[in-house]
């Protein structure tokens, strides 16, 4: 999965440049739950570890 590396002008005049690492860290975790399963095992893990066959279930 790779994200489109975009130059700091991108980003509105007013946000400090060191933000911009947190905007990337955001970008690819919104990516990586951009899935219905992979948010319904978030849920599922809400209350707690589970082992596998729970999660299956």
């Amino acid at each position: 999965m790779q994200i489109k590396d975009k130059s700091a002008t991108d980003a509105p005049s007013s946000m400090p440049g060191d933000m911009r690492p947190l905007f990337v860290l955001h970008a690819e975790m919104c990516q990586a739950l951009a899935n219905e399963h992979r948010v319904a095992i978030i849920y599922a893990l809400k209350d707690g570890e589970k082992c596998v066959g729970e999660l299956a279930a």
